[in-house]
């Protein structure tokens, strides 16, 4: 293989690269776009919705206020913040946990 094609090899890849480089963000831009209009459109002061807590099942609520991004929730009911939290996992039978070197106090290291 000559330089020249050995050259012209390079400049195709490079190009080749580049090509995909755009294509994902085209891509990444037009998802973009439909998730800001998602969030526009889930924002409109007033709307009813009911977000999905995955402990805590569909809760319903009222949008009160939107800044970017972010907006405000007014529930309908109380319900138990505590079902927002993640169910900790059983620790297993027969599981032992060591205190690292750095947690024990000086009384305790000294042994």
């Amino acid at each position: 293989m000559t330089v020249e094609q050995q050259i012209r090899w390079a400049l195709g890849l490079v190009l080749a690269v580049i090509l995909v480089i755009v294509g994902i963000s085209y891509w990444n831009t037009v998802e973009l776009t439909k998730s800001e209009q998602l969030v526009q459109h889930t924002q409109e002061v007033g709307k009813e919705i009911e977000l999905d807590f995955a402990a805590g099942g569909l809760i319903p609520g009222r949008v009160v206020w939107t800044k970017g991004t972010q907006f405000g929730v007014q529930f309908r009911e109380k319900f138990n913040l505590k079902l927002l939290q993640q169910v900790a996992k059983p620790t297993p039978k027969g599981a032992k946990f060591m205190t690292p070197d750095y947690m024990k106090s000086d009384a305790s290291a000294a042994k």
